[in-house]
């Protein structure tokens, strides 16, 4: 019914704004619903919202009152988007939500209303990548999202699917904006109030079988553990309280003396609970130091026992009945990370744990003494496994900051074969006895991979699966429709279906906008033109301009791309030339996307490269440093002209933000550095010498560039920190004029020279906005674009009838140049 007279009603209002003349209120409802025709397209339910920003601006934040106000401004130029926006930065409103951060879990439902689904969220990922707080169904074939996301304030900690939840298949979320969240399965809608705690909720469960009905149990930093009515949400009993974080909880149906709940915290406790009263029982089991895990054993020997481990670096067994520690503690070097009870190990029951201290051990789970010695990495070990059927006998699988994967005998603990080696962290794995071509071992890495290993030699089965990004999390899933299927989720916000057999990825990434540092069109790529972009992973790449597809293989540096260049002309053919943070500049193949040649290194992160064809001497590589210094190499030896030992050196006082070559500049070949020491500076190109005075800024200048032409006299335009653009004579170095002022850092600009028959300068910056001058005048010459992140790169491109705006934040926005 609503959505019928929602039509109805808009029908009637658009009869109403078509008619004849129009009063001026109507007049101003028609303009305003004009232009946010491309919002609405995509979410209707934000007309009210489009309304209110319109007619009472007052009721905005500051910066939609800002771009309100630029807009009514009576500019006679501004940018139209040119196809449905996504956050298009045109009125600041956003018609569709996206994760925005790391993917920090996923599941495969396959019996989900309409079909397998993936179930991913968004949070915190322990590294410092944050997420956007939200959950999402996947179409597990396609990749493509479905239905609207779920949404908390801020982290998601993690999500269940229930099948069986009372009114229907749910999703449970819990979050770090301290509720837990009931979902309504098929679309996504919340269901009846949040449940509250007044901390991070770390964890929940649901209790099918609880005492008295349905329940959903959650744990929090606030020191509570809580049960909620699983069908309304209100919450049952008092809270059971520890005096510090709750590490985690779980409950025990047929614990001795009836159904309890076990946690564990940072204030150094394991505790039972009355699962029907909540109150506590018996008293607490203590260490040391944060307790970090516990496992309920009941056929442990001796009878029911508790086994729990702590940052005091001891493992412990206590009564299951009375909580009383049993036998002396089993003792690492370091916090215990992790363990496992194997009853039927090779000699009888054990206990297998894993340690900061770089060891795994086995202990005697009846007597807690130490059996062998331990098996040991080269840093911390991060998980492990018991694979009691693995080929050649029972086996123990580890995994460990010192990057690699190695299997070990289960009775002598001596290692067995070679390590298995990946180039960083490797955060997870497991063993797959049924793979296809036979048993396997996957593992994942901060190297941004995924690898099969054959489980018997332990040799690599195919190549790298490579996301990326760092990969926190894969599963293995024997019963996808077309086969088996890898799922992977990455720290830099994607979820990949990946196929058994050939290691090549299935469908489309499921992103959740991944940490894009750079970006440039290239309309003379190879094949047509391309976006290359650059990532703080270290890859670089080429996409279709419009659809944003990946094209051939990822180039890789050893740490964040600061810059990237397309060089048309290069010795040899096309290349692209990259820096990176990792201290070198690199040649690629552009088409074949292969490196070329040997490295070139500076003493510190390389901020940026230029290919110099017309330098004197011939071909030159020019680039710039954290080391505080600009260098010239040979483009087809890649051999430095100049070092540290062969002066002189082109020197700032600070790093080097960028620099160009200027072959016609006043006076001669010169080459223009700008750096972190607020100056701009002119250097001899042939001699290295400075020249003439600086220019200055009141902060870092982020870039500079040189302009002829239509304008007065040869100038520079430079952009800083300090939140302004500037105008400097190229000759003497004098300011020209007022700033232009930003609200922020100034990140990017560019001299357009034709824009309606004026010059223009348009200009990005850490505000969100996107800013076009007037180039003579430095006044702003149309409404300012708003956006959800702050863009990387903007672009004015010639178009039919006019000019066309790209703009890039995390994904790629387009608009068209409007006059009047």
């Amino acid at each position: 019914m609503a959505e019928r007279g929602l039509r109805g009603n808009l029908r009637r209002l658009d009869r109403l704004l078509s008619a004849g003349a129009l009063q001026p209120e109507v007049e101003q409802l028609n303009k305003l619903l004009r232009r946010s025709g491309h919002v609405l397209s995509q979410d209707r339910r934000q007309l009210r919202a489009q309304i209110l920003l319109r007619l009472r601006p007052e009721s905005a934040g500051p910066r939609l009152q800002a771009l309100h106000g630029a807009a009514e401004a009576g500019f006679r130029q501004g940018f139209r988007p040119a196809f449905p926006s996504e956050g298009d930065g045109s009125d600041g409103l956003l018609a569709i939500m996206r994760h925005g951060g790391a993917v920090t879990g996923a599941i495969y439902v396959a019996e989900a209303r309409g079909g397998p689904r993936v179930l991913s969220w968004s949070g915190f990922d322990g590294w410092g990548q944050h997420g956007d707080g939200t959950l999402r169904w996947w179409d597990a074939g396609s990749g493509a999202p479905v239905g609207m996301p779920m949404r908390h304030d801020t982290s998601v900690r993690g999500a269940t699917y229930v099948a069986a939840a009372p009114g229907g298949p749910g999703v449970l979320s819990w979050s770090e904006d301290a509720t837990l969240r009931w979902w309504d399965e098929a679309n996504g809608a919340p269901i009846g109030a949040p449940m509250r705690h007044d901390g991070f909720v770390l964890g929940a469960h649901y209790v099918a079988e609880a005492p008295g009905g349905p329940r959903v149990l959650s744990w929090s930093s606030d020191g509570t553990l809580r049960w909620w009515d699983a069908a309304s949400g209100a919450p049952i009993g008092e809270p059971m309280d520890h005096e510090a974080s709750v590490r985690g909880a779980s409950y025990v149906a047929e614990a001795p003396g009836g159904p309890r709940v076990l946690s564990w915290s940072g204030d150094h406790t394991l505790r039972w609970w009355d699962a029907a009263s909540g109150a506590p029982i018996g008293e607490s089991m203590r260490h040391d130091d944060s307790v970090w895990g516990a496992h309920y054993v009941a056929e442990a020997p001796g009878g029911p026992r508790v086994l729990s481990w702590s940052e005091d670096q001891t493992l412990r067994w206590w009564d299951a009945t009375s909580g009383a520690p049993i036998g002396e503690p089993m003792r690492h070097d370091e916090a215990v990370n992790g363990a496992i009870y194997v009853a039927e190990a090779p000699g009888g029951p054990r206990v297998l744990s894993w340690s900061h201290d770089d060891t795994l051990r086995w202990w005697d789970a009846a007597s807690g003494a130490p059996i062998g010695k331990p098996m040991r990495h080269d840093g911390s070990v991060v998980g492990a496994t018991y694979v009691a059927e693995a080929s050649g006998g029972p086996r123990v699988l580890s995994w460990s900051r010192d990057c690699r994967l190695r299997w070990w005998d289960a009775v002598s603990g001596g290692p067995i074969g070679e390590s298995m080696r990946h180039d960083g962290w490797v955060f997870g794995a497991t063993h797959v006895a049924e793979a296809p071509g036979g048993p396997r071992v996957l593992s994942w890495s901060r190297d941004g991979t995924l690898q099969w290993w054959d489980a018997v030699g332990g040799e690599l089965t195919s190549d790298s699966l490579r996301q990326g990004d760092w990969i926190i999390g894969a599963t293995y899933i024997a019963e996808m429709p077309g086969g088996p299927r890898v799922l992977s989720a990455s720290e830099g916000g994607k979820l990949r279906w990946w196929n058994t057999a050939s290691g090549l990825p299935i469908g489309e990434v499921m992103r959740q906008q991944g940490e894009v540092v750079g970006a440039t069109y290239e309309a003379a790529a190879p094949a047509g033109p391309r976006m290359l972009s650059w990532c703080r992973n270290g890859a670089l790449h080429w996409s279709d301009a419009q659809s944003g597809a990946l094209i051939g293989d990822v180039m890789w540096h050893g740490d964040v791309v600061s810059d990237a260049t397309y060089v048309v002309e290069a010795p040899g053919g096309p290349r692209v030339i990259s820096s990176s943070l990792d201290g070198t500049l690199r040649w690629w193949d552009a088409a074949l996307c292969k490196e070329i040649g040997p490295v070139m290194g500076h003493m510190n992160c390389v901020i940026g490269a230029d290919y110099v064809g017309d330098a004197p001497d011939g071909p030159r590589v020019l680039s710039w440093s954290r080391d505080n210094t600009l260098r010239w190499w040979d483009a087809r030896s890649g051999k430095p002209l100049s070092s540290i030992f062969s002066q002189p050196l082109m020197c700032h006082y600070d790093a080097v933000n960028g620099a160009a070559y200027i072959a016609e500049a006043p006076g001669g070949p010169r080459v223009l550095s700008w750096s972190e020491d607020r100056t701009v500076r002119w250097w001899d190109a042939a001699s290295r010498a400075p020249i003439g005075e600086t220019m200055r800024h009141d902060g870092g200048v982020v870039g500079a560039i040189y302009v002829t032409g239509a304008l007065d006299v040869p100038r520079v335009l430079s952009w800083s920190e300090d939140a302004t653009l500037r105008w400097w004579d190229a000759g003497s170095g004098a300011p020209i004029g007022e700033p232009m002022r930003h609200d922020d850092s100034v990140w990017g600009a560019a001299y357009v020279a034709e824009a309606s028959g004026a010059p223009r300068v348009l200009s990005w910056s850490e505000d969100c906005t996107v800013r076009w001058w007037d180039a003579a005048t430095g006044a702003e010459a149309a409404p300012p674009l708003l956006f959800e992140r702050a863009p990387v790169m903007a672009r004015a491109l010639p178009a039919a009838g006019g000019l066309s705006l790209l703009v890039v934040t995390d994904r790629l926005h387009r608009f068209e140049l409007t006059d009047g």
